[in-house]
């Protein structure tokens, strides 16, 4: 066989290939069979769609001798033919990956998907940031408090401001509270 497409699922995985002797395969297998079914098959390459779990699997697939290509789902969209469902996606896959001109995402090692977590995981504590900056000046606004825009400006001017505003306790207690949140964020980033 010269390509076999999988379709990954949460539970179980769909194969689609093609044998040399023109015969379609097209099986449902579960996690724990993938890596068996594909040895048994025999291909000369294997494509899997680039999702959550694709790497981990490639990984896998080329620790037991194959070669593995990662094809985007934007490039896989067109092929699919019917309703949606795993054997259908596995045929597109098989027939998106049988194309000259396509391009694939290499399967990344561990250390790489390490960084990539981390670049991640650094975009999400930034956007919780500027949400919490923007909900401080908010709240501050209703005071009649206005600072200017930016982490920066805000890191700097937030404690004075809320010092010097006329505040009650309770509101006082409330903005040095999510200071505080904001410096542990802050910080983090």
């Amino acid at each position: 066989m010269q390509l076999l497409a999988i379709d990954l699922g949460e539970q179980s995985f769909h194969i689609h290939g093609i044998t040399n002797e023109g015969e379609v395969v097209s099986i449902k297998v579960s996690r724990l069979k993938l890596e068996a079914a594909v040895e048994e098959l025999s291909p000369d390459c294997v494509t899997i769609e680039a999702c959550a779990s694709s790497h981990h699997w490639g990984r896998r697939i080329e620790a037991i001798g194959y070669p593995v290509r990662l094809i985007h789902l934007r490039f896989v969209t067109p092929f699919v033919k019917g309703a949606k469902n795993y054997a259908v996606d596995a045929e597109a896959i098989h027939e998106a990956a049988l194309r000259s001109t396509m391009r694939f995402v290499p399967v990344k090692a561990t250390e790489q998907q390490g960084l990539q977590m981390l670049h991640r995981t650094r975009d999400r504590l930034m956007t919780q940031r500027t949400g919490l900056i923007n909900h401080i000046r908010g709240l501050l606004g209703e005071y009649g408090v206005v600072l200017p825009v930016g982490a920066s400006r805000f890191r700097r001017d937030i404690r004075n401001a809320v010092a010097e505003a006329k505040l009650s306790a309770l509101a006082l207690e409330n903005f040095n509270t999510l200071i505080d949140e904001f410096e542990a964020l802050d910080e983090r980033v």
